[in-house]
């Protein structure tokens, strides 16, 4: 149906946008938008670390053969690299924008930080 097609479109203008800003290092950040950027950040993580071992296990059983479970290791490396780039895009421009330390850069490297970073940096000031 229509509906559905705008919709999908809507999702996947989202994606671009969300992963055209992973190198924009310039500008400020909302709140709510940075919220976003964090809450994406979690879940993409406990997809990385939960859903893809258990799938390669699946498979490894399935096929017989450790090359599944090798390749999923090598991809969530690699995965994890690229993840990582909006999140530290979107907390400099958010602590840009706060004036805060950009010591946030670092904290949001660790696994679930965000999540803190969310709570701490994700409210906008009162004007």
């Amino acid at each position: 149906t229509e509906y559905r097609k705008k919709k999908e479109r809507a999702h996947m203008e989202y994606i671009r946008d969300y992963f055209s800003r992973a190198m924009d290092f310039s500008g400020e950040e909302q709140g709510d938008t940075y919220r976003r950027y964090c809450l994406i950040h979690v879940a993409g993580l406990l997809v990385l670390n939960f859903a893809l071992p258990i799938l390669a296990t699946a498979v490894t059983l399935i096929l017989r053969s450790d090359f599944f479970k090798e390749l999923v290791g090598f991809l969530m490396i690699a995965i994890s690299i690229i993840w990582v780039e909006p999140i530290v895009a979107a907390t400099f421009r958010r602590t840009w924008t706060l004036k805060k330390t950009k010591i946030w850069i670092f904290i949001v490297l660790l696994p679930y930080c965000s999540l803190l970073a969310w709570l701490l940096l994700g409210k906008d000031k009162e004007a």
